[in-house]
């Protein structure tokens, strides 16, 4: 039986793979957030009724019509180059606002510099720049955070997914099915 050979070092194909830019037109990237933010707007113009219990359960409900993302006082993106404040568990919003366009949600049970120091989020937001910036498209993504959430974590996520399924935002996993992944770095789709 006889071997392959490769043109390319294990090393040389993984520096390509890391380094490779992502690519998507102009065009394609204005149409992609024109229809989020075109679904978002009607969310939040129109909230959806929650579901009503024949029980009385209201103090274990969560409403995510109560929690406004883009009426959060936000931080500059590199929030977490600024000294801590020591405050944990909260939601945090990635949001560009010159659309304004929720691009993340999540949930921590640590204080949002440390969770936002390994977060791969934080790579997906930075090829949106690179990609905006590419492009000569005017961008400016900034975190909120809001801080009165349950100190119980499980309750902190359920809260998440339901914003998550409110909002549709496409840096979260779950709606990976719906706008693809095209700001992962490694195996991007090339539009």
């Amino acid at each position: 039986m006889t071997q392959q050979l490769s043109l390319f070092t294990a090393n040389e194909i993984n520096r390509a793979t890391i380094t490779r830019p992502v690519l998507m037109s102009k065009d394609f990237l204005v149409s992609w957030k024109s229809q989020i933010v075109t679904y978002q707007q009607q969310t939040w113009d129109n909230p959806p009724p929650q579901q009503t219990s024949l029980f009385d359960l209201s103090s274990n409900l969560f409403d995510p019509n109560s929690v406004d993302p883009f009426g959060l006082l936000y931080q500059p993106f590199e929030f977490y180059r600024l000294p801590e404040d020591g405050q944990e568990n909260c939601l945090y919003f990635v949001v560009d606002l010159m659309q304004p366009l929720l691009l993340y949600i999540g949930e921590t049970q640590q204080t949002p510099k440390k969770r936002w120091m390994n977060h791969s989020c934080r790579d997906y937001t930075d090829n949106y720049l690179a990609l905006h910036h590419h492009h000569k498209l005017e961008v400016a993504v900034n975190i909120g955070f809001w801080w009165n959430t349950p100190t119980n974590r499980k309750a902190r996520q359920a809260m998440e997914l339901a914003l998550i399924d409110k909002w549709r935002s496409p840096f979260n996993k779950e709606n990976w099915h719906i706008y693809s992944q095209p700001f992962k770095k490694a195996g991007s789709i090339n539009y």
